[in-house]
């Protein structure tokens, strides 16, 4: 509503900035905790309501976000003793999206190999994925729209438009997906990957494939149907594994005749 009337301004970006920066510093969320209680709210929420807010102004004013203020509020999450909160990441990473295109080409790269690194540890709660993807998206000037295989369906895999990116983490994804599949085989015989980043593989794929407008490769989607086979849920329960159909997802049901 504020953006219609014209009623965003710069300097309301420039004040976020001046409320949030810091926040990922050795003892800023105490210091932030004591603000908040003085209004009633826990430090955690207050962050990341500015947090929020910001990236809404940013969407409407990107071009006059400030870059390097954010590329050194991400550099200073990332650098958390105990790790970036996957919330954190996730607003964060929206303020970068809609700032990409101020990014100069050099550290675009730099950040975007970042970001494809941090996905491809299979490691990341689904929402810090999404985020992480988008913003990559953003960084790398992946045009979905430019990925049609004709009469609206997604791109294959093998396009000349698909981003190395895209490749690479697909093929990432397909190693730990392959030796998932492996070890709750027949055979056995190998340790396979935890159950979460199996499940986080998987997400990523069809999160990247969605977001880009391009199906997977076709040995990634051979595994995730084999992955939704009964006798691998079933061979997955029997190695206490913890895998459930509730996990890895219900049998697709035959195809029509």
């Amino acid at each position: 509503a504020l953006s219609k009337r014209g009623a965003l301004k710069p300097q309301l970006m420039r004040a976020l900035e001046g409320l949030l920066g810091g926040c990922f510093d050795a003892g800023a969320a105490a210091a932030a905790s004591i603000a908040a209680a003085g209004i009633g709210l826990h430090g955690g929420s207050l962050i990341r309501g500015a947090w929020a807010l910001l990236a809404e102004v940013t969407a409407h004013l990107s071009e006059s976000a400030d870059w390097t203020f954010l590329q050194g509020q991400w550099a200073a999450l990332t650098a958390l003793e105990h790790g970036a909160d996957g919330a954190d990441c996730a607003l964060v990473l929206r303020a970068v999206s809609h700032a990409a295109t101020q990014f100069p080409a050099t550290e675009a790269e730099k950040l975007s190999r970042q970001l494809q690194h941090r996905l491809g540890t299979f490691n990341l709660a689904p929402g810090a994925a999404a985020a992480h993807t988008n913003a990559l998206i953003r960084l790398t000037k992946t045009d979905p729209a430019s990925q049609d295989g004709g009469d609206g369906d997604a791109a294959t895999d093998h396009g000349d438009d698909v981003p190395e990116w895209f490749r690479e983490l697909t093929a990432s994804a397909g190693v730990v997906m392959s030796a998932y599949v492996k070890g709750h085989g027949a055979g056995g015989g190998t340790t396979p990957p935890s159950d979460e980043r199996m499940t986080a593989a998987v997400f990523t794929i069809g999160e990247i494939s969605v977001q880009c407008n391009i199906m997977p490769p076709a040995d990634c989607q051979t595994f995730i149907q084999a992955l939704v086979a009964p006798g691998l849920v079933s061979a997955a329960g029997d190695n206490n594994s913890g895998v459930s159909a509730s996990v890895v997802g219900p049998p697709h049901p035959p195809a029509p005749l």
